[in-house]
């Protein structure tokens, strides 16, 4: 017997495998938005529940998070990309998870965002950038994943840093005091 988070994933999978093969740079349907920025393919699938940001401040982070690896990486690591966005009944950014999808060939990136949340505490997240990072890096054995986080954790402020989220000082500062 399926269960309720499986059929939903393959909802997703399915809406996602439609609104990806058709071409157009941004278009919206009641619960999905689809975008094209530096040459990679989003799909932002809103799951149901309040938010207090609109769907152009979810778009607005999704492109900056993107825009932030693509000035690490000169390039968006992946060609499509699924955001799943999970309203909780919160406030801020909360936890993600991202994986790449081989049978799909897609990247697929899962986010609690509270419902609470402001266009503030969009513009504040690192998290959806560093849940991108992770998208250039092969999924590794457990026991590997060290690797992956740090690559993840070192690149993030880097890139807000390039496309001006961050000051040169907040990233080194930052770095600096977290090597102790």
């Amino acid at each position: 017997m399926m269960t309720v988070a499986l059929i939903r994933l393959l909802m997703i999978i399915v809406v996602a495998s439609l609104v990806l093969t058709l071409s157009a740079d941004a278009s919206f349907t009641a619960r999905t938005s689809r975008m094209k920025i530096g040459g990679a393919q989003f799909l932002v699938v809103t799951e149901d529940g309040e938010l207090n940001v609109t769907r152009a401040e979810v778009n607005a982070y999704v492109a900056d998070a993107a825009r932030a690896v693509m000035a690490y990486y000169g390039s968006f690591p992946v060609d499509k990309t699924i955001v799943r966005i999970a309203p909780i009944d919160d406030d801020g950014v909360g936890f993600a998870t991202s994986t790449f999808e081989d049978a799909g060939g897609y990247g697929l990136i899962e986010l609690d965002l509270g419902r609470y949340a402001d266009r503030r505490d969009l513009d504040r997240s690192w998290t959806l950038t560093h849940e991108m990072m992770h998208l250039a890096f092969p999924i590794v054995a457990r026991r590997h994943r060290w690797l992956a986080e740090g690559i993840a954790t070192y690149a993030e402020p880097i890139g807000r840093m390039r496309t001006g989220k961050l000051s040169r000082e907040e990233v080194w500062g930052d770095l600096a005091k977290n090597l102790n």
